[in-house]
């Protein structure tokens, strides 16, 4: 949006739904590189026969990112890398996209802790006893919680082993 004063000059130029950069929906936690990564990408999908527009990021706190987002195997990384679900909406597709979630720093950090973290336990996995795949499927659960760092990898790594 262009503000002019009363004589015609353009005295600000913004861009993108400035309005909505402070409202309280439309602030959300994020580590700084993801933010970088964003800039102030903002895109919107028009709605159809309804006024106005809706977002086509996702929204954690409205939208379940295990409906748009998963992890699969790289065998050529060595890890888990983020793709998106075929979900209508594109949701998962601009997310990853617009905050860089498959950029090489972050799919080397998820790399170096799967191969120290989640691979012991699925390398063990086929040959452990009865008791030790309890502790196994135990731990597996504990890593898969939300609040545990690259939960959603962890999960996708242990279900795709059969342990969850």
């Amino acid at each position: 949006a262009t503000e002019r004063n009363a004589s015609g000059k353009i005295v600000s130029q913004r861009t993108g739904y400035y309005w909505l950069a402070y409202t309280f929906e439309n602030l959300l936690l994020t580590c700084p590189n993801c933010n970088t990564h964003k800039l102030d990408q903002f895109p919107l999908r028009p709605r159809a026969g309804k006024p106005g527009n809706t977002a086509r990021l996702l929204d954690p706190c409205k939208h379940n990112p295990k409906r748009h987002l998963t992890f699969v195997h790289d065998p050529i990384l060595g890890g888990y890398v983020p793709t998106f679900r075929g979900q209508a909406d594109g949701r998962g597709e601009h997310t990853l996209r617009i905050l860089g979630l498959d950029r090489d720093d972050l799919v080397e950090l998820r790399r170096k802790y799967f191969k120290k973290h989640i691979l012991p336990f699925l390398q063990e996995w086929p040959s452990a006893a009865a008791a030790r795949k309890k502790a196994i499927r135990d731990r597996a659960r504990e890593l898969s919680k939300p609040d545990t760092d690259y939960s959603a990898m962890n999960r996708a790594a242990f279900k795709a082993a059969g342990i969850l």
